[in-house]
């Protein structure tokens, strides 16, 4: 039993698993802090009405389950030289990317936050993008 603390309760890891009908289930995880879950929950409840996703998309906080694949969080591009380069090589957009790496990253840091890296990041983008076509 791990951190039973005084409240006798065991930590738990967590996963947020997003179904979308006719598509790959989405799992992230693992998520050490059910806060940190609930971030991922609001972020997503909050991108409904703006997001491209497939009809019937849902998502919940589950615990952690090792043997099925999940997406790390922890290897989300968070520096503008590393979403710069994931920027670059994105190509598949739209319900099937749900949720896309903005969202990601945006569950991860924060609304005003990630909107800051990622103008950064499309800005650094744009100019490894020129820098190339000149060569």
């Amino acid at each position: 039993m791990s951190g039973g603390g005084k409240s006798g309760k065991v930590d738990l890891i967590y996963a947020v698993v997003i179904t979308k009908p006719g598509h790959d289930t989405v799992r992230i995880g693992p998520i050490h802090f059910h806060h940190q879950a609930e971030s991922w929950i609001w972020t997503l409840n909050r991108s409904r009405t703006s997001t491209a996703m497939p009809a019937g998309t849902t998502w919940e906080i589950t615990p952690y389950d090792p043997s099925v694949p999940h997406d790390d969080p922890a290897e989300i591009p968070t520096t503008t030289d590393a979403l710069a380069a994931a920027i670059m090589q994105t190509h598949d957009y739209g319900e099937k990317a749900f949720p896309d790496l903005f969202l990601r990253l945006e569950a991860l840091v924060g609304t005003g936050e990630a909107q800051k890296r990622w103008k950064n990041a499309c800005a650094y983008a744009d100019h490894l993008e020129t820098d190339e076509e000149e060569e």
